[in-house]
């Protein structure tokens, strides 16, 4: 998704109401709203092409993880990677993967006529400027690619900016990322993550948008097998650029669990289509979006995939597994799964109560644990100034922090370089996640439930802490409620 903080424009506030109504109606649900909110206006960054001054290059870990573990998984989207967006509190918090889709590469705006590309425009030396950064701080940038020029598009529109590409332009779109790849994953970009575009199985509702352009005629599975034969043209391309660059699917909104008995669940088909492409080996990491929603107190749900702060914790548990249960089918079982956008979502909040930012802090230290766990090579928070009626920043534009930020440097300083060794069910009504790192036990526990719960630890811990990094009492055996805690263990 592309939700900027910022005013959205007349045209989008129209589609808002619109679908508001709907969901209200009853005939749309939550879960369709996350692929409204319209770009609007970004600042302008100064250039780093060459002659405009001296930079700094970072050189990218070589490899590739089909899951986490001895790595930071924890991420963020930006709306610039500067300090306009905050870059160094997210250092501080020691988040490292950043997706930049405010600042997408976009095909129509670099070669409006065939052939002729033009890479010098001020909005691609701004994007440059912004992979350069994220490269000299040794960020692992996850850069988006989008827009299909109006000479390139299948179906018709208001504009050259969405829509599936013509069959018989795929190999133009593949010389296109080739040359792409060859300049950005060389110094001083280094860029090495290439995201597909943005929720392709997302209801292309408004016509031109940056997601929802693969969906044609409601038939999801039809255009997901039709992704898919554009990523068997497109990743020999890439590969050939760049043997190390890593081709990712653009996050799939996935609003429903096909698995389920939900007769409206045809966006979840669109994964099946591209791995019945034959596609499984024309992309390198899978990618989906995972939301829930503020249910009041402390609790969260997704209706839609059944998940709940009470039951089974977070979406992107039951996405992961989905996910992998497909990919598993068509002989793909330890391919790279990423989630680039999750959130705890405050359903139309003009202002975020109080409650509802104790859960999303509990929120983002639940996700991160859980997304370790499922083995995701990357978990990325949706965003780090949020999603305007939605009240999802992390920091606000004067870089004041959230509850939620603070969760999250507790989760990243715990959780980094960990692996993930077993969950533990020994203390009925908990959920415990127990996490090696460094040769070091840590377990992270808490509540499923609004009651207190007694937590029998195996031995006494060296310590616990709270989520926001604050000693608490020890003991062989600890209290804990829904608020996770990090019990560690000594060597």
């Amino acid at each position: 998704m592309f939700k900027l903080p910022i005013p959205i424009k007349v045209p989008a506030i129209l589609a808002c109401i619109a679908v508001t109504a709907l969901c209200f109606s009853g005939t749309v649900t939550p879960n369709l709203v996350e692929a409204f909110s319209k770009p609007a206006a970004k600042p302008s960054p100064q250039s780093v092409r060459q002659g405009d001054g001296p930079s700094t290059t970072y050189l990218p870990t070589l490899g590739a993880y089909w899951r986490s573990g001895g790595d930071n998984i924890m991420g963020a989207e930006v709306s610039s990677i500067d300090e306009a967006g905050h870059l160094s509190k997210l250092e501080n918090a020691n988040v490292r993967w950043l997706r930049n889709n405010a600042w997408a590469i976009v095909w129509h705006e670099v070669e409006p006529n065939e052939g002729q590309r033009d890479w010098t425009s001020q909005k691609m030396r701004d994007t440059e400027r912004q992979m350069a950064i994220a490269a000299q701080r040794g960020m692992k940038l996850i850069q988006i690619v989008r827009g299909t020029p109006g000479w390139a598009r299948k179906t018709a529109g208001n504009g050259a900016t969405c829509g599936p590409i013509r069959q018989d332009k795929f190999y133009a779109f593949a010389d296109f990322m080739r040359e792409l790849v060859q300049r950005y994953s060389a110094p001083p970009f280094n860029v090495r993550y290439w995201e597909i575009g943005n929720e392709p199985d997302a209801p292309s509702i408004a016509g031109d948008d940056v997601f929802g352009c693969w969906s044609e005629n409601e038939n999801l599975y039809q255009s997901g097998r039709y992704f898919g034969n554009m990523l068997n043209v497109v990743y020999p391309a890439i590969k050939s650029a760049s043997p190390d660059s890593q081709v990712v699917i653009g996050g799939m909104l996935l609003n429903c669990d096909p698995r389920r008995l939900n007769t409206n669940c045809a966006a979840a088909s669109f994964f099946d289509g591209i791995m019945d492409s034959n596609a499984g080996g024309s992309f390198d990491v899978a990618n989906f979006h995972a939301y829930d929603y503020w249910k009041g107190g402390l609790r969260y749900a997704n209706e839609n995939w059944g998940t709940s702060s009470q039951t089974n914790g977070p979406s992107l548990i039951a996405k992961t597994e989905y996910v992998r249960e497909v990919m598993a089918r068509h002989g793909f079982p330890n391919k790279a799964i990423m989630n680039t956008e999750y959130a705890l979502l405050c359903y139309g909040c003009a202002n975020a109560p109080n409650d509802f930012e104790n859960a999303k802090a509990i929120y983002v230290a639940q996700a991160n644990a859980a997304a370790l766990a499922k083995g995701l090579l990357s978990n990325v928070w949706y965003s780090v100034l949020g999603w305007t009626g939605y009240q999802t920043q992390l920091l606000y534009y004067d870089g004041n922090v959230t509850s939620a930020y603070n969760a999250l440097r507790t989760s990243t300083h715990q959780l980094s370089e960990s692996t993930f060794v077993r969950e533990d069910f020994s203390n009925p009504g908990v959920r415990a996640y127990v996490f090696d790192r460094k040769g070091q036990a840590i377990w992270v526990v808490w509540a499923q439930s609004v009651e207190r719960a007694s937590v029998n630890l195996p031995e006494l811990p060296l310590a616990v802490y709270d989520m926001y990094g604050r000693e608490r009492p020890n003991g062989q055996q600890i209290a804990v409620d829904n608020f996770p805690v990090y019990v560690e263990f000594s060597r």
